[in-house]
């Protein structure tokens, strides 16, 4: 089956590099989303050794299912969980510790571009916005329920929007005048409260679908909860990548590496985290702001 989605993994060839994946590896992608880097794992691996794909996003999954034929999908061990999961983490680790572990974080191409999944300003749908189906809590249920004084929190804690008041507002007055609010008026409030700026590097509504996004989701908890665990799963000298799009992921990362390098855990394999290149950045607008960050287990059996 052909994906008809399109997907342009981040930063390929430096994940590559830095993980180093040869033949007889363990290696982990713990966010598979359409499946770029783990068509590229798997090719390192040469058919010896074993992928596991992680995802939340159980179309995703399928998606990045079929970059893969039926014999090769019988050597993966596709797994539909948040990568924080304990359990999942023991039963994959068992008595396999791993070799080489990926994250990249944030939104995919597929949950941006697909408009019933409400990820983008630019949609139509309901704004759902969960990565993961099964859980409760969509972005309009927070709409619906927070105060106008909760909803200029979550702008200003989760987007890092300086005009967090003025946007709450618009959109309180919005709810009282209609029963649902929708991409669009989000949209219209964050373009108001910047009405008198001519120029913008990103769209106006931009940090107020990442704020949402990451409240629905609990993707800073779940990232605190899960770097620890991956980390400890590692070989002695096995690799792990995060590639990060916003302050709020990277400042996290970097600061859960700096305590376990601290601890003698981790040793920092580089000192700043990589960016994309020039050529890349044109190619794919969206991998602009990603940062990639690589650390080496130095723990001892």
């Amino acid at each position: 089956m052909a994906c008809s989605a399109r997907h342009d993994p981040v930063m390929v060839s430096e994940v590559m590099d830095a993980l180093g994946i040869v033949s007889g590896m363990v290696v982990v992608d713990l966010t598979v989303g359409l499946g770029g880097h783990a068509r590229e794992m798997f090719n390192h691996l040469g058919g010896n050794g074993i992928l596991v794909g992680f995802d939340q996003d159980h179309e995703a999954i399928k998606i990045a299912k079929s970059k893969f034929t039926d014999e090769e999908n019988k050597q993966i061990q596709w797994v539909h969980a948040n990568f924080r999961d304990t359990e999942c983490v023991q039963n994959i680790v068992k008595n396999k510790r791993i070799d080489a572990c990926l994250m990249d974080l944030g939104v995919s191409s597929f949950q941006l571009d697909v408009p019933r999944r409400g990820f983008s300003f630019q949609g139509t749908g309901v704004l759902d916005m969960r990565m993961n189906s099964e859980n409760c809590v969509t972005a309009k249920d927070i709409l619906d329920g927070f105060s106008e004084h909760d909803l200029a929190d979550v702008f200003y804690l989760y987007g890092q929007e300086r005009k967090s008041r003025a946007i709450a507002r618009s959109i309180a007055r919005k709810r009282r005048a209609k029963k649902d609010i929708t991409a669009q008026d989000l949209a219209q409030s964050a373009s108001y409260a910047y009405r008198k700026m001519t120029r913008r590097r990103i769209h106006p509504a931009t940090k107020i679908f990442q704020a949402l996004r990451i409240l629905v989701n609990d993707e800073l908890n779940a990232l605190a909860d899960a770097l620890p665990l991956w980390c400890s799963s590692l070989k002695p000298g096995g690799r792990m990548c995060v590639i990060s799009y916003h302050s709020l992921e990277d400042g996290l990362v970097k600061n859960v590496f700096r305590t376990l390098t601290k601890e003698k855990r981790l040793r920092l394999v580089c000192k700043k985290p990589l960016v994309p290149s020039e050529e890349e950045v044109f190619k794919n607008p969206r991998s602009r702001s990603a940062k990639l960050r690589i650390v080496e287990s130095c723990t001892h059996d």
